[in-house]
């Protein structure tokens, strides 16, 4: 690739730069900004003046860097400039072939990022449709959700192993909703070995589709463990209110992330993709959002091979 750029190696808060009439013709030195509004309005305004005075198209490329980068990838598409953002591991490979070194060094980062632009062949960034990006960020979020409720089942097994053990063993689904509502208004054994069969069966029924008789047998089931076991703690201990605000935090997350991958469907059912995605063998709603969600818009793909 020929023609001048501006590269820029982007880190929190700040960045530095450099401006190239082509690989081996500087039009600056080294710079840095701050990721303020003045420091922004600097690149803009240098890629303004080397349009002019050179009386052509000038790029900015840039490592992606997760989150910082974001804020520079909205300033240059608000002012309709043309960015390429390139893949840190192939900055990287540049930079120890050509021996400039493998850590990250800020005044020279800018060349070994103008090096990798000259030397590979690179799509210029593709602004995504309001739609894909919206999915994009809500599969973060859901990703996100997930973690904490990785982190959430694991809290709450190790609560009730000492409040309720073996609880766990009375339902195929510990974090379904029969589990949770028993668990939930009866959170030790001795609140729920004196109840009545009837009183757990609403409880049971309230939370879920079962019928009378399938409701009345769990909550027998679990009225007779309930009087087999020995708790680690008394029904007035911290240990339990722990338990309970466990099971809250448990319930609120999954809650979430049912609201968010339901919102993230409907927006995908909205586009092509999703029924040919569907179509492949083992892959339902829940799955082809989340991949339409990472691939963006296949359209901008050209070839094949792209």
């Amino acid at each position: 690739m020929k023609g001048p750029i501006v590269s820029i190696d982007v880190s929190k808060g700040k960045s530095d730069y450099q401006a190239f009439k082509n690989l081996n013709v500087k039009y600056t030195g080294s710079r840095s900004i701050k990721h303020t509004k003045e420091g922004f309005d600097e690149i803009v305004n240098l890629v303004r003046e080397m349009e002019k005075k050179l009386e052509t198209e000038v790029c900015v490329v840039y490592e992606a860097t997760g989150v910082y980068h974001r804020v520079l990838k909205k300033v240059l598409e608000d002012n309709n400039i043309k960015q390429f953002i390139i893949n840190p591991l192939l900055s990287a490979k540049t930079r120890k072939n050509d021996s400039l070194r493998c850590p990250k060094t800020d005044k020279l980062d800018p060349k070994s990022i103008a090096k990798t632009y000259y030397s590979h062949s690179l799509h210029n960034s593709h602004k995504q449709e309001t739609i894909y990006h919206e999915l994009r960020e809500l599969s973060r979020y859901y990703e996100d959700i997930l973690v904490h409720i990785r982190k959430d089942k694991v809290a709450f097994r190790a609560q009730l192993d000492i409040v309720f053990p073996g609880y766990d063993t009375l339902y195929d689904d510990l974090y379904g909703p029969v589990a949770l509502a028993v668990i939930e208004n009866y959170p030790h054994p001795e609140m729920l070995q004196k109840k009545k069969i009837n009183t757990v069966s609403k409880v049971i029924q309230n939370k879920t589709c079962h019928r009378q008789a399938v409701s009345d047998t769990m909550a027998d089931r679990a009225i007779e463990y309930s009087k087999t076991i020995y708790s680690g703690c008394d029904k007035d201990d911290i240990e339990v209110l722990i338990l309970q605000r466990f099971i809250k935090k448990l319930k609120e997350d999954m809650a979430e992330a049912e609201r968010t991958i339901g919102e993230m469907i409907k927006l995908a059912q909205g586009l092509p993709d999703f029924s040919i995605i569907k179509s492949i063998p083992g892959i339902g709603d829940n799955l082809a959002a989340r991949i339409i969600a990472e691939l963006g818009d296949m359209t901008r793909f050209k070839k094949r091979m792209s």
